[in-house]
């Protein structure tokens, strides 16, 4: 299952910028987070968006086998 990049905004709340530079690292599956670090973020601050079941679900799907935690 691949999720729209306008679906996982909905889900999470971010903006379409931020998710454009999100990488793995910024990922927590196992926790349900994704973080915006300040230099992705338009409000320069960290911001910790929760995971929806469906996106984690999704996501862990994707996610490359070399870096899974």
């Amino acid at each position: 299952m691949i999720l729209s990049l306008h679906q996982s905004r909905d889900n999470l709340g971010a903006r379409p910028s931020e998710l454009r530079r999100a990488r793995w690292e910024n990922l927590d599956i196992a926790g349900g987070t994704i973080t915006i670090p300040p230099a992705d973020a338009k409000s320069s601050r960290a911001r910790v968006l929760p995971l929806t079941a469906r996106l984690a679900s999704a996501l862990s799907a994707l996610r490359p086998r070399a870096i899974v935690k």
